[in-house]
């Protein structure tokens, strides 16, 4: 039965890749620009004394509403919304503090929604619980202080957060990747405003970015959105995409199985037999989840692990979902219809960058419709979050370029 699961798994690869179809026409009114969620002066709260960045819980309108964190430049006009979604395990609150930068320097609107299966996914009135560590990550100027404060919110809702973190786990069980990207196109058609009555507001350039998963999955979401939505994104800003190269024909089955043995008890002494060849033949066949990989800042590696909402495990059906989601990503990429910025560390310990690299050649194929894909490799450097490395201020300016300059540019 196990032979069956392993060669099942492995079977799509066994079949040439289709050739690239010419994309679908679009809708006739799509634009890449969309209208800024209003400021609620009532709501927002705001991350330092100067009051130059709030922060607040919005609620869309609708039967099937969803939910998200605001992070907007306070007093000065906005200049463009980024659409920005966490990695696996983690949430929303952990990007605050770039959500905050992009806001001071540069005047952007960043819309961080928590992924189904992560973080807090409910959709009643935000609690008590949550707003703490909300506060916790958004109100700190130094790591050290971030760390006290999560770690404090962590101990106060400690029961709390350890049955949301329960839930968590069972809704992954059933999450689908779908499930993902369809969250972040109905954030997107939200934005676009026409249910929202602000026909008058004035319009901004839309982007998305992402980290890891939030990268494989915006990647994804900003395809689909492309072809299919009214607002389509400008541009795409990847940290770290959760994409693994493809494998050879009969590689894949022993890729797949090994990942799954990774995390799952009674695959795991099966695993050890599938790793072994995979050791032997130098094929990587996947990377330890531990907070020791996320950074090389010993304090971000602290507060990482110390965070009570981060799991610190995923299901194996769920990994098995993200490979299938890493498949279809590269099947399309020479069809990549909008500029990508993929920033990603070579020797990265949890994903293989080589994937980020074939999703460049795919994507940069001899095919006049293809868009350019700019990739940075930061040599000197392991962490899976280059946005809380050391020298994380560099990293995060390579991503800033390529926004500034996307939203500068003329259709």
């Amino acid at each position: 039965m196990v032979c069956i699961f392993v060669l099942m798994t492995g079977c799509a690869s066994l079949t040439p890749t289709p050739l690239p179809m010419p994309l679908p026409t679009p809708p006739s009114d799509q634009r890449d620009h969309c209208r800024p969620v209003e400021r609620n002066r009532g709501e927002e709260l705001y991350f330092d004394e100067e009051r130059k960045v709030s922060f607040r819980y919005v609620k869309m309108d609708g039967a099937d509403a969803r939910s998200f964190y605001l992070v907007t430049p306070a007093e000065v006009e906005i200049r463009g919304v980024i659409l920005f979604t966490h990695g696996i395990t983690e949430h929303a609150y952990r990007w605050f503090g770039l959500a905050k930068h992009w806001a001071e320097a540069h005047g952007i609107q960043t819309i961080l929604p928590h992924l189904a299966g992560h973080g807090h996914a409910s959709d009643e009135e935000e609690l008590t619980a949550y707003l703490a560590m909300g506060r916790a990550y958004a109100s700190a100027t130094r790591i050290d202080e971030q760390l006290e404060r999560v770690m404090d919110a962590g101990n106060t809702f400690s029961m709390e957060f350890m049955s949301q973190a329960r839930r968590n786990r069972i809704r992954m069980k059933s999450t689908t990747m779908s499930e993902h990207v369809g969250q972040l196109r109905q954030i997107a058609e939200w934005l676009n405003g026409d249910e929202r009555g602000d026909s008058e507001s004035q319009r901004v350039p839309f982007l998305m970015a992402g980290h890891s998963l939030g990268g494989l999955i915006t990647l994804r979401a900003g395809y689909e959105m492309a072809i299919r939505d009214r607002l389509k994104p400008r541009g795409v800003a990847v940290f770290s995409p959760a994409l693994r190269p493809n494998g050879k024909p009969l590689e894949r089955p022993m890729l797949n199985f090994s990942w799954a043995s990774h995390h799952s008890t009674w695959l795991s002494p099966l695993g050890s037999l599938i790793r072994f060849p995979l050791r032997s033949f130098s094929i990587p066949y996947s990377a330890t989840w531990t907070s020791r990989h996320v950074s090389s800042d010993e304090r971000e590696v602290k507060l990482h692990a110390d965070d009570p909402l981060i799991l610190d495990c995923t299901v194996t059906p769920y990994l098995l979902r993200i490979e299938e989601l890493m498949v279809e990503v590269h099947r399309t990429a020479a069809m990549y219809p909008a500029p990508v910025c993929i920033v990603a560390a070579k020797d990265d310990r949890i994903v293989d960058t080589r994937g980020a690299v074939q999703f460049r050649d795919e994507a940069m194929g001899p095919r006049d419709s293809a868009r350019p894909v700019e990739l940075h490799i930061i040599e000197d450097d392991f962490s899976h979050d280059l946005s809380r490395a050391k020298e994380s201020g560099k990293y995060v300016q390579l991503i800033d370029r390529f926004v500034i300059s996307q939203m500068d540019a003329t259709e």
